[in-house]
């Protein structure tokens, strides 16, 4: 009795021990098991590197005015007269051949009415001597069955008026033509006094000050009888024009993609890439015209350029606007060797998005031994992990602050 009770307290001692061995041993794993996920989950020495936008600088920022793309501008031309009709107003959408204005013609119209007269008279002259020759030949067709003494003598007289008539004809059918060679130069006069745009656009500035109200101007000086008195602005997407120095003329090229702001337009910008460079400067050396014999440190070359807009809403031509270019030297994207990994053909790294890690596959070629530099597959702005590890997983959760 007493070994059975012996044998059963043993047992329960036993019990016992084994379950607080298992209850420590889940313990053990459990803190062991904490311990790999907080190795797993914690983020504290995760480092990242965020693919900055180049800002503006000296070297990429340009400051220019908006224009038309093409503008067609009339000066007035005292040779014609006066203008007499104006058919367009400022701010007007026009189409090309379109009336815009027109000079007084009232001489011409005067003209070309006597003009008409003279062609009609002569006209006329040549149908009545053509008229008059029908008559004579059938007369002397009817005299060529007869017999009689005086025949030949009518025929000779008939001959005569013939050729008489025939004369007349011949000047009137001249003077006919030279009136309608008249009547064409006359008309090309009154086109000419009639102003047609040359293009689509749009009316801008009106200024024929005294010339619409009809003063004569040949009194006036030459600058004043040349001055603008219309001009035409095109529908294609505006233009900026400005210069830029000889330090940004040899990056600066054609083709490159530019961003746009206006002070006047707040918030808002526009696209667009460079149209051209002159190989020219704008002005002489300053330092022959200084009379300097040596080039100063100051002296700075500008070059005229043209940039084309993609878009130019809530853009007028006038506006002061500073163009931003998009330097290749400063879009290249570079990253840290250790943020790129390779596993077979596919070469990746993790992203940043939505506060989150996201594999991405990039191209990439060697820039130096610090570096890569990116081909494909990266865009500025991006957030990319600078030392992954084995342990990092795409969806994993992370702060880059």
């Amino acid at each position: 009795m007493e070994e059975q009770q012996a044998q059963t307290v043993s047992e329960k001692r036993f019990s016992k021990k084994w379950t607080v061995m298992v209850v420590v041993a889940s313990f053990i794993i459990a803190a062991a098991g904490g311990v790999m996920a907080a190795k797993i989950t914690s983020h504290d020495d995760l480092q990242f590197v965020n693919i900055e936008k180049p800002k503006p600088n000296e070297k990429n920022t340009l400051g220019g005015k908006v224009a038309a793309s093409d503008t067609k501008t009339f000066y007035l031309d005292p040779s014609k007269g006066n203008i007499q009709t104006v058919f367009v107003k400022e701010g007007q959408a026009v189409k090309k051949g379109e009336k815009l204005f027109e000079y007084e013609h009232e001489n011409l119209e005067g003209q070309l009415k006597k003009n008409a007269m003279e062609q009609r008279m002569a006209q006329l002259s040549s149908e009545q001597a053509q008229k008059a020759i029908d008559s004579l030949q059938e007369e002397m067709d009817t005299l060529e069955g007869e017999e009689a003494l005086d025949t030949d003598m009518k025929m000779v007289v008939l001959s005569q008026e013939v050729a008489e008539q025939e004369s007349k004809k011949q000047i009137a059918d001249l003077q006919l033509e030279k009136a309608k060679l008249e009547q064409e130069s006359l008309e090309k006069q009154k086109q000419n006094l009639t102003i047609y745009s040359s293009m689509d656009g749009t009316v801008g500035r009106i200024d024929f000050g005294d010339a619409e109200a009809g003063q004569d101007k040949k009194d006036e000086s030459a600058s004043k009888n040349e001055r603008p008195i219309m001009t035409i602005y095109s529908n294609g997407p505006y233009q900026i024009q400005g210069t830029l120095t000889e330090l940004q003329k040899n990056e600066i090229q054609s083709g490159l993609p530019i961003k746009v702001k206006a002070k006047a337009v707040p918030g808002q910008t526009w696209d667009g890439h460079i149209l051209a460079v002159s190989d020219y400067p704008t002005t002489d050396d300053p330092d022959k015209v200084n009379g300097n014999a040596k080039p100063s440190k100051a002296a700075v070359s500008s070059y005229a350029f043209r940039a084309q807009l993609d878009q130019h809403e809530n853009l007028f031509p006038g506006y002061h606007v500073t163009v931003h270019v998009e330097l290749p030297s400063e879009m290249e994207i570079a990253i840290p060797r250790s943020s790129v990994i390779k596993k077979g053909d596919t070469t990746y790294v993790y992203v940043v998005e939505k506060g989150k890690l996201k594999k991405r596959e990039i191209s990439v070629e060697v820039k130096n031994k610090k570096a890569y530099r990116v081909l494909e597959g990266l865009k500025h702005g991006d957030t990319i992990l600078k030392n992954p590890s084995s342990e990092v997983r795409s969806g994993m959760k992370v702060e880059t602050k």
